[in-house]
């Protein structure tokens, strides 16, 4: 059997996923996997089709690669292929929408709002601004102030993308990391004992004041 690894992608992420592909496709070989290792951007159907492989390893990143465009790719290749169908795949990207899902079936969840330009934030900070379908840390920013909000948004949102603000750990003070896409906010509606998003202190106590928001934008 030949193991077709695909990784790069058109996504944000690109960097990340030849690191990752690279160690992925590394301990298939020490397992004795014969694998066809590729690095794609955005392949056709007929490009895709044209790779040899018997089953299809995507180590891909970012909303393309891992949120339902590869997966449905894979899908009309036909051949067997590691990871969830495109419907699985683009709800998990989606941090609103999974967020949702999970709701509905009882699990708790902070309170949260999609916030598109010209919305009001209703949370005070300190929040974490996230985009609503990028992977890892990508354009992410923590915002310890309402000054740093403002200007987080301010330069989120000229690029025309929504964004996710949701509630946050306790963090150092000054740190503000950037985001990019959209994002939706949020506020712990959950009691001490239940919040993970609780105080970092060394005593482990929990107050609402410590608890900065997650913002989500869409």
């Amino acid at each position: 059997m030949k193991v077709l690894l695909l990784k790069g992608g058109p996504d944000a992420e690109r960097e990340v996923s030849l690191m990752s592909g690279g160690q992925v496709a590394a301990a298939l070989r020490r397992a004795g996997v014969d694998v066809n290792e590729i690095i794609i951007d955005r392949p056709t159907l007929a490009e895709l089709r044209a790779m040899s492989g018997d089953v299809v390893f995507p180590v891909l990143h970012g909303p393309w690669g891992e949120g339902g465009g590869m997966q449905e790719l894979l899908a009309q290749d036909g051949r067997p292929y590691v990871g969830c169908e495109a419907a699985a795949a683009r709800l998990a990207m989606d941090k609103p929408l999974s967020k949702r899902a999970v709701a509905e079936v009882g699990v708790p969840t902070p309170a949260s709002q999609v916030i598109r330009a010209g919305d009001s934030m209703i949370l005070q900070p300190p929040l974490v601004l996230k985009p609503c379908d990028e992977g890892s840390s990508v354009d992410l920013r923590v915002c310890q102030s309402p000054e740093e909000v403002q200007r987080g948004l301010g330069a989120l949102l000229r690029r025309q993308f929504n964004y996710h603000a949701a509630q946050s750990p306790t963090w150092k003070s000054g740190q503000c990391r950037q985001t990019r896409r959209s994002a939706a906010r949020s506020t712990c509606g959950r009691t001490p004992e239940r919040c993970r998003w609780g105080s970092s202190t060394a005593a482990g106590n929990h107050t609402q004041q410590q608890q900065p928001h997650h913002t989500y934008y869409k």
